[in-house]
């Protein structure tokens, strides 16, 4: 149970809502009706009764969701319930135990009114989820949020329109990758910067903030824990009453332990199933890069090669995930090979080239969520040695084209027969146009084609994204 204090009132509930909305709903929502009801137990539960007269007045029927809001001496309890048989509402046994609440105390009560239903018009990139999450009781409240209940489950309070936004796409597949989400939710990752990125996104998107988590760490041994525990409440701003108990595990463990942090309470476990099930079937501009990136994030590598620079783009995937995940691939247009049916691997230079350029040209960066896989792919790209060779050979004649062999040999202090062999190269060719035939009246005559200039300004962005990103990091 938490509480806040409003008014010098002490404020006590059990649902799963931000503390701060709390305050704000408590301030802006409008009673419907008040009643007294005194407290009786049956078989160990307690209840209180709405009358008959009251209920048929303001349409309160049996099954109904309700926001009541209990005054006892100086404090206030706020309930999301149900109306049963008779306008019973039970009182959970966490109130009556914490408050000794006898039989007969006499209660005074407020029910609040739902908000009217609001028919605004949404852009295509909104989502109401009173329109999705139709298997779950929905209250509507002040300021478009909801309430959403479901039987035996501790109710939840979100805002009830969602804009899906690239960050937002990222988040859903990043979570599928590295999290859990059929029973209960969590998210469990190594690198911090991961879990602050998904901590930023539930407080923006669904206004549940850090402080709402519990979490986890799992270490190989307990011979530092108190330390890692510290390490990481400094890093997420978490407190160590946040933590359960750690596990021990041998498999996969780095250095600081790997951090699961967790919403335990299943109706968000449901929240999430319905929603990550409507935006893969929304088209939106550009999703599916983000949707990779998420994927990236979780489940990608780029392996560099010493000395040689990337060597390849890695994507594992279980045999559930396969389809979802071939279907994005194929629709960015990228080549792939399957390595031991358990991996999407891009390896082929051209193909490397391809990756980097679709996403930069939309000015996306890849893998941005990752800042070790990030720096891996850029600088493995760029030292590269196709990508080296490609680019000595392209720069110094951006501004000279078309140039003859043998105002460029001197250029690049490389034997003319060694150029055509590399401009004719098939990794290469189509960075260049050749003219001539190579006799002294036609001379060959090597200008940059459309795709060399391509290149150059994806070099350029590349350089660029080093520099003023990867390099201060």
């Amino acid at each position: 149970m938490n509480s806040i204090t409003i008014n010098d009132q002490r404020v006590f509930y059990l649902d799963f809502i931000n503390p701060y909305l709390v305050k704000d709903l408590f301030f802006h929502e409008r009673i419907l009706f008040s009643f007294n009801s005194k407290l009786k137990y049956k078989s160990s539960r307690g209840y209180i009764n709405i009358n008959p007269e009251l209920r048929k007045e303001y349409n309160i029927y049996n099954e109904n969701i309700v926001v009541l809001r209990i005054k006892y001496k100086n404090d206030i309890i706020q309930l999301i319930s149900k109306i049963y048989k008779s306008g019973k509402i039970y009182i959970p046994l966490e109130i009556l135990k914490h408050f000794s609440l006898k039989d007969s105390t006499t209660f005074f009560c407020d029910i609040i009114n739902n908000e009217p239903v609001d028919n605004k018009k949404l852009g295509p990139n909104y989502l109401d989820l009173t329109k999705i999450l139709s298997d779950l009781k929905i209250i509507l409240r002040y300021n478009n949020f909801i309430t959403l209940y479901k039987k035996e489950k501790i109710a939840i309070t979100i805002p009830r329109y969602i804009q899906i936004t690239p960050s937002l796409i990222e988040f859903f597949y990043l979570i599928h990758g590295d999290g859990h989400y059929k029973y209960k939710f969590y998210f469990v990752n190594k690198q911090k910067e991961l879990h602050e990125f998904i901590l930023n996104e539930f407080e923006r998107v669904f206004y549940i903030s850090r402080e709402m988590f519990r979490a986890k760490l799992i270490v190989s041994n307990l011979n530092n824990y108190e330390e890692l525990i510290n390490y990481w409440c400094k890093d997420l701003n978490l407190t160590n009453n946040q933590f359960y108990r750690p596990s021990i595990s041998k498999f996969n463990v780095c250095e600081t332990g790997n951090l699961r942090i967790i919403i335990d309470k299943t109706i968000f476990s449901i929240i999430f199933q319905n929603l990550f099930e409507k935006i893969k079937t929304i088209s939106l501009t550009n999703q599916s890069f983000y949707a990779l990136n998420g994927l990236l994030a979780a489940e990608g590598g780029a392996e560099v090669v010493q000395n040689k620079g990337l060597h390849k783009i890695t994507l594992s995937f279980n045999i559930k995930e396969k389809n979802m995940f071939e279907l994005i691939i194929l629709d960015l247009g990228l080549n792939y090979k399957i390595q031991k049916n358990n991996s999407f691997v891009i390896s082929s230079w051209l193909d490397l080239v391809y990756f980097m350029n679709i996403y930069l040209q939309k000015d996306i960066i890849p893998m941005d969520l990752h800042p070790l896989r990030k720096r891996n792919l850029f600088l493995g790209f760029n030292n590269h040695r196709f990508t080296q060779t490609l680019k000595k050979y392209l720069f110094p004649i951006q501004n000279l084209s078309p140039i003859t062999l043998k105002q460029y040999s001197p250029i690049l202090n490389i034997r003319e027969d060694s150029i055509l062999r590399i401009v004719n190269n098939k990794k290469y060719v189509k960075y260049f146009i050749i003219q001539g035939n190579g006799k002294n009246r036609d001379p060959f005559r090597i200008s940059i084609s459309p795709e060399g200039l391509n290149f150059l300004t994806l070099i350029s962005k590349v350089e660029n994204i080093i520099k003023n990103d990867i390099a201060k990091n």
